[in-house]
C-alpha cells in the first residue's frame, strides 16, 4: 500500500485498536473525487490530457485529521460521477451519515469536472449539480458542502440556493499546498466540535501561517452564503481525552476510530487483494475496496460481466455459509486508511510517472467491455533497445491502481510478476492461482511441492500434477474462480511470448490452442470464468499466440513520450535542481542583428546564452523551448533514456550551458 513493511505505525496501530469502537450516534460524510484522465476540447474538436491529482493522499489527508480528533466519523469514498454522488445522497439522507459532503477535483470557471465512469471527464453544470443535490429533498441532509476545486465559486452559489446551509468554495485557483493545509486544519476543527465559522477561520489561518505559501493563499477560500449564520456545529461535542497518534484515547476508553467505507457491498465480498501472512496464521481478508473506490461494489459499465456478474456460492468459502456471512459483514465495516486495501497487492507507481493519460484511458477504455489488454513497446526501426525501459510496467501499474481505487472490479487487482517464471505452464498455473485465490477464503487448493501441485495426503491429484497440465489442461481450482470479478496484471510476460518461446526453450511442446503455452493458459482461463480480465506487458506483441483465443486481444503498442512530456520528466529527475535563470540562459534563442550574421542561433534553434535585455520567459514556455533543444531530442523520449541524461546533471555541472557548448564544440 505504500506505507512500508515491518511494524504497524502509529496511525495504523490507532485504526486496527478502535475497528469497533460503538458509535452513540450516526456521524459521517461522504468524499467524492474526480481525477479523469483525458478531456474533450470542444473548440480544438480533439481530447486533451488531464493533469493526474493524488487522490490517495488527499483523501488520507482528510481521514488523518478526522482519526487525530479522536471521533467516531464514518467516511464514505466514491469516484464523483453523477451516479455515484446521487447513490450516496440517497443512502446517506436515510442513514444520517451524508451530513458533509466533500467534492474534490479540477476546478472550471463554469462547470466542476467529474468522471464519466470510463476515465474520461464529465464536465456538470452548476444547476445541474444542484438539481442533482435537490432531487427527493436530500439538501436538507447536508449541512456542509466543501468544493475542493479551483474556480468553483460559481457552482457554489447554485448549491447555496439548492438549501445547503454552508457552502466552502475558492473563486480563484488555489496551489495543491494551500488546499492541503486548509483542508486538514479545517476538518480537525469540525470534527472536534468547533463550529462551521471557527473551522473556516481556523483552516485560513492555517494556510496563512504556512511557510513557503503567499499569504494570499488563505483569502481564495470563501464561505457561503457570506453573511449567513455560520455559527453551529455539524458534529456537536467531542470525545474529551481521545485523539492524538500516541493511542491514548483508545486506551482511555475513550470512543476513538474511523469507519471508512464504500457504500453498500454487493451480496458476497471476499477480497483477493488481501495476501496471507508468511507463517501460515490466518489471514485477514477484506473488500476489495479496502476503503477507497466507488459506492456500488463495482462500478456500472466497466467490464464484460457488469450488468449480469453474479456472486460466487458461499460454499466457495472455507466455513459454514452463516460463519462466511457474518465474516464479510463483520470485514466491510473495518476500519483502513484509503486505498489501502485496494492496492495492497499494486506496486507504487513511480514519482515522476507522468505523459500517459492517453495510454491509461484507452487501457481504461477497453475493459469495459474486452478481457485480454496487452502492452508492448512499440517498434522503432533500427532501434533495438527501444523495448526496454519504455514504461511498460508502469503504465500497468497505474492503470491498476487508478482502477482499484475506484473499486471497479469487485475481488479486487492483483499484480503477478512473471520475469522470474521459466517458461512452462506449471509456473504461470502457480502464478495464477496465487493471484486469483490468494487469501480469499476459498477452500484448501493443492500446494506446489516437490512433486508438483500435490493436494492433500501427500498423494498428487491427476488435474493438478505438472504432466496433466503440460499437457494444456486446466486446473481443476478454476472452478473457484469461475465468478470472481477481478483483474490480473501479468507483468513481463516474455518468457511465453511468441519471440521467446518458438525456439522451444522458454515453453512446453505445442498446446491444444495454437501451440503455445500462453495461448493454452489464457484459453482455459478465459472460457472456465466469466469475470476475469488481464493485463499483459511484454516486449513483443501477442498477436500471434492470442488469435485462437475466446476474447479478442486488445493491443496497445508504447510509444516514445512527447516532446514536452520528455522535457517535464528530465527537468524533474536532474541529480540537482535547475533553476529558472538556467533555462532562461539555456533556452531563449538569441535575436539576431540586422542583416543576419554574428548572433544567429545554431541549426538547433537555440544557443548557450540568451541575448542580453531578452525577458525571462514562464515554466511553460522554457520547458517548451527546453523539448526542442539537443539535451532532450536526442533521448527520443525514451524515459529510460531521459533518466540517464538527467542524472548528468550534477552539482559538478555548475551550468546546464556547459553541457550545451560541449554538445557545440564537437
Amino acid at each position: 500500500s505504500g506505507l512500508g513493511a515491518g511494524a504497524p505505525s502509529p496511525l495504523q496501530r490507532m485504526v486496527s485498536a478502535n475497528a469497533h469502537a460503538p458509535r452513540a450516534r450516526s456521524e459521517g460524510m461522504a468524499v467524492f473525487f474526480s481525477s479523469p484522465l483525458v478531456m474533450s476540447d470542444v473548440h480544438a474538436r480533439r481530447e486533451v490530457p488531464v493533469d493526474l491529482i493524488d487522490v490517495e493522499k488527499e483523501c488520507r489527508l482528510l481521514q488523518l485529521a478526522l482519526l487525530q480528533s479522536g471521533r467516531s466519523i464514518r467516511a464514505r469514498f466514491a469516484a464523483a460521477t453523477p451516479a455515484a454522488i446521487r447513490h450516496q445522497l440517497t443512502l446517506g439522507s436515510r442513514a444520517g451519515e451524508c451530513t458533509v459532503v466533500h467534492l474534490s477535483g479540477h476546478g472550471h470557471p463554469h462547470h466542476l469536472v467529474l468522471e464519466d465512469g470510463h476515465g474520461g471527464a464529465h464536465l456538470v453544470g452548476g444547476a445541474q449539480l444542484r438539481d442533482l443535490f435537490a432531487a427527493g429533498g436530500d439538501t436538507a441532509a447536508v449541512r456542509l458542502l466543501v468544493v475542493n476545486c479551483c474556480h468553483s465559486a460559481a457552482a457554489a452559489e447554485h448549491f447555496v440556493s439548492a438549501g445547503i446551509r454552508h457552502v466552502v468554495a475558492s473563486p480563484l485557483q488555489v496551489q495543491d499546498a494551500a488546499a492541503a493545509t486548509f483542508t486538514g486544519a479545517f476538518y480537525l476543527a469540525l470534527a472536534v466540535g468547533r463550529t462551521v465559522a471557527q473551522a473556516f477561520d481556523i483552516g485560513r489561518e492555517a494556510v496563512r501561517a504556512c511557510p513557503r505559501l503567499p499569504n494570499s493563499e488563505a483569502d481564495k477560500f470563501v464561505l457561503l452564503p457570506r453573511g449567513g449564520m455560520h455559527d453551529e456545529p455539524v458534529w456537536p461535542g467531542r470525545v474529551h481525552g481521545a485523539g492524538g497518534l500516541g493511542g491514548s484515547g483508545a486506551s482511555n476508553g475513550a470512543v476513538a476510530g474511523l469507519a471508512c467505507s464504500v457504500g453498500p457491498p454487493p451480496p458476497y465480498h471476499s477480497n483477493s487483494s488481501a495476501s496471507s501472512a508468511s507463517d501460515g496464521a490466518e489471514s485477514t481478508t477484506s473488500s476489495a475496496c479496502g476503503g477507497g473506490g466507488s459506492t456500488l461494489g463495482s462500478t456500472p459499465g466497466w467490464g464484460p460481466a457488469a450488468s449480469s456478474m453474479a456472486p460466487p456460492p458461499l460454499e466457495a468459502c472455507a466455513c459454514p455459509a452463516s460463519t462466511a456471512a457474518a465474516a464479510c459483514a463483520e470485514e466491510r465495516d473495518t476500519p483502513g486508511l484509503f486505498g489501502e486495501r485496494a492496492c495492497a497487492r499494486l506496486p507504487t507507481v513511480p514519482e515522476d510517472f507522468l505523459g500517459r493519460q492517453f495510454e491509461m484511458h484507452a487501457i481504461c477504455r477497453a475493459l469495459r467491455s474486452r478481457r485480454l489488454v496487452s502492452i508492448s513497446a512499440k517498434a522503432v526501426p533500427g532501434d533495438a533497445d527501444q523495448a526496454s525501459g519504455v514504461g511498460k510496467t508502469a503504465l500497468a501499474v497505474a492503470v491498476a491502481r487508478y482502477l482499484a481505487i475506484r473499486d471497479v472490479f469487485a475481488q479486487g487487482v492483483v499484480f503477478v510478476p512473471c520475469a522470474h517464471l521459466d517458461g512452462t505452464a506449471v509456473a504461470l498455473w502457480c502464478a495464477l492461482r496465487g493471484a486469483l485465490l490468494g487469501g480469499s477464503g476459498a477452500p484448501p487448493v493443492p500446494v506446489q511441492t516437490s512433486t508438483g501441485l500435490g493436494g492433500g495426503g501427500g498423494e498428487d491429484r491427476e488435474e493438478e500434477s505438472p504432466a496433466h497440465l503440460a499437457r494444456g489442461a486446466s486446473p481443476g481450482w478454476l472452478v473457484h474462480a469461475r465468478h470472481r470479478r477481478c483483474l490480473v496484471v501479468l507483468d513481463a510476460i516474455d518468457a511465453y511470448a511468441p519471440a521467446a518461446s518458438s525456439g522451444g526453450s522458454a515453453g512446453e511442446p505445442g498446446t491444444a490452442s495454437g501451440g503455445s503455452v500462453l495461448a493454452g493458459v489464457l484459453d482455459a482461463l478465459f472460457s472456465q470464468t466469466e469475470g476475469v480480465q488481464v493485463i499483459t506487458t511484454s516486449r513483443q506483441t501477442l498477436h500471434a499466440c492470442t488469435a485462437t483465443l475466446p476474447v479478442k486481444v486488445v493491443s496497445l503498442p508504447l510509444g516514445p513520450l512527447g516532446p514536452v512530456e520528455a522535457a517535464r520528466l528530465f527537468v524533474r529527475r536532474t541529480s540537482r535542481s535547475i533553476t529558472m535563470a538556467e533555462l532562461n540562459r539555456l533556452v531563449v534563442p538569441h535575436r539576431a542583428p540586422p542583416g543576419g550574421g554574428e548572433g544567429r542561433a545554431p541549426a538547433g534553434g537555440t544557443t548557450c546564452h540568451a541575448a542580453p535585455g531578452t525577458p525571462p520567459l514562464g515554466q511553460l514556455a522554457l520547458i517548451e523551448r527546453l523539448a526542442g533543444h539537443s539535451l532532450v531530442t536526442r533521448c527520443g523520449g525514451h524515459p529510460k533514456r531521459l533518466l540517464t541524461a538527467a542524472a548528468a546533471v550534477t552539482h559538478e555541472v555548475s551550468d546546464l550551458s556547459d553541457l550545451v557548448r560541449d554538445d557545440c564544440d564537437e
